[in-house]
């Protein structure tokens, strides 16, 4: 029973939502672009500011789909006051995960601008 409703109510409407992205999609010209042999020359900067940037974003949809599964519990608690505190500490956690996530990503922005005269 538990693999049907998560089948219908959950895998279901996450394959769905990908549908426009799918439809509005355009085609690849493969003569636009750079096309060269040689391979781009990358510093240390570009590489840690993409893997901050990596790291950011997967803390930042961690953190939207705790918010949205604590929402769905809550409104499942069906009255039900440990559920419902376990969906408020929940969110209170992801919120508090966001929030440290932007402050330290602000954080080494601003002192890798000021270690890097930017």
């Amino acid at each position: 029973m538990k693999n049907i409703f998560l089948s219908r109510y959950l895998v279901v409407p996450m394959v769905l939502s990908l549908v426009p992205v799918l439809t509005f999609a355009e085609p690849v010209d493969p003569g636009v672009g750079n096309i060269s042999k040689e391979a781009p020359v990358v510093n240390l900067e570009t590489v840690l500011t993409n893997v901050r940037n990596l790291f950011f974003g997967a803390v930042i949809v961690t953190c939207v789909f705790m918010i949205l599964w604590a929402a769905f519990n809550y409104a499942t608690s069906a009255g039900d006051q440990e559920k419902t505190k376990t969906a408020q500490k929940t969110i209170t956690y992801a919120v508090i995960g966001l929030i440290v996530a932007a402050l330290a990503n602000t954080i080494v922005a601003i002192v890798s601008g000021v270690v890097m005269n930017k």
